[in-house]
């Protein structure tokens, strides 16, 4: 490894520290999420984005992948947990795998490190990440930032009036670029 790579590294590593005792501070414990997971989890759950960036493959019969971002996993531990709290504010980092079908030779693996906020009122909880990623980056001295949120939730809320089937959900959902693709759009969704 080369000096630049390892001070690269060692930069890389030092925010990482960095962050994560600041969360640390706002009470979010660190917890370990699986690199492998079972898609479905990724597939019914996570943002419609991930959905057509996802990394499968097919393993005992069983269909994983590799995680694309951590609340999926992390809210599937809250529900599966034996925890006594209600409300649970955790922090993770680790690599995740997302594929760009419009960068074919791009690099799939990135750095991601976040935090959750689950079981507390929606607004509330969405605030206070904010609040603390803000406070966050200006710990890091980071200045010209910006905001934005996504709400994964929203597209399955309008499927959801079709009555349609969790399958053909996800084959609309995975259809998204192609129906926002004027050159395809709905036609070719339909063929």
């Amino acid at each position: 490894m080369s000096s630049n790579q390892q001070s690269g590294k060692s930069r890389t590593n030092q925010i990482v520290a960095t962050l994560h005792d600041h969360m640390q501070q706002f009470g979010y414990a660190a917890i370990d999420l699986p690199m492998i997971d079972n898609a479905d989890m990724f597939l019914i759950k996570a943002g419609d984005q991930i959905i057509n960036h996802l990394f499968t493959f097919e393993r005992h019969g069983q269909l994983l992948a590799l995680r694309p971002e951590f609340t999926a996993a992390a809210v599937h531990r809250y529900i599966t947990s034996d925890q006594e709290q209600s409300v649970a504010r955790w922090q993770f980092s680790g690599d995740v795998f997302i594929d760009n079908p419009l960068k074919p030779n791009g690099n799939y693996q990135h750095l991601a490190i976040g935090a959750e906020i689950i079981g507390m009122q929606e607004g509330v909880a969405e605030a206070e990440i904010i609040a603390m990623a803000a406070h966050g980056l200006s710990v890091l001295g980071i200045r010209n930032w910006e905001v934005v949120i996504g709400h994964a939730g929203l597209i399955r809320q309008i499927l959801a009036q079709f009555n349609l089937d969790v399958k053909t959900q996800r084959i609309l959902l995975q259809q998204l670029p192609a129906l926002r693709n004027p050159k395809r759009g709905k036609n070719y969704v339909l063929a």
